[in-house]
């Protein structure tokens, strides 16, 4: 049941998101007809620099888009791990290229399974080290200048600098000479 209703979810933002971007194509599209019936006033080179940018714009959708998905996969990765986590997004708004968009998915979903599975930890290990039971997540989506920034953040036990050397040369990454230095 659980499934199903996941899956409504998904589909009903999945619509709303569609809709949205009829919305943004249909007033990008008056703007272009805008621009075209007004195009003898304008030089070549200025017309041509507003349909880029209203190209570019068009690109451009908020990050909302592919963060709405990730509370279900939080609970679910929670729930299978035995931890209770709280997701926070903030900055929803910002927004990036469709493509960039598109690539980060994946990436981001491995971090917040890592989050789960090796950075938050188990209820009573929380409570035993003076933490809220439940252990918290962020992302956080900003831009600082020209650059759009994506972090995610826990409060969990962090990384063990030791075991993650020990892993990096045990595969070959590194070597324990380069990392005397």
């Amino acid at each position: 049941m659980d499934e199903v209703i996941n899956t409504w979810s998904e589909l009903s933002i999945t619509r709303l998101q569609f809709q949205e971007q009829i919305s943004i194509l249909n007033r990008n599209i008056r703007d272009l007809k805008r621009m075209l019936i007004h195009s003898k006033y304008f030089e070549p080179q200025v017309l041509l620099a507003r349909l880029q940018n209203g190209v570019m714009n068009f690109r451009m959708i908020p990050i909302s888009t592919l963060l709405e998905r990730f509370p279900g996969l939080v609970r679910d990765t929670a729930r299978q791990a035995n931890k209770k986590v709280k997701l926070e997004i903030i900055g929803g708004e910002t927004e990036l290229d469709r493509l960039m968009i598109n690539s980060l998915a994946d990436p981001l979903i491995h971090i917040l399974r890592n989050s789960i599975d090796h950075g938050i930890e188990t209820d009573q290990e929380r409570l035993s080290s003076g933490k809220p039971e439940i252990g918290l997540i962020k992302i956080s989506a900003y831009y600082m200048g020209s650059y759009a920034v994506v972090e995610i953040s826990d409060d969990g036990r962090g990384i063990n600098k030791d075991r993650l050397i020990a892993k990096a040369i045990e595969r070959g990454i590194t070597t324990e000479e380069k990392q005397n230095y």
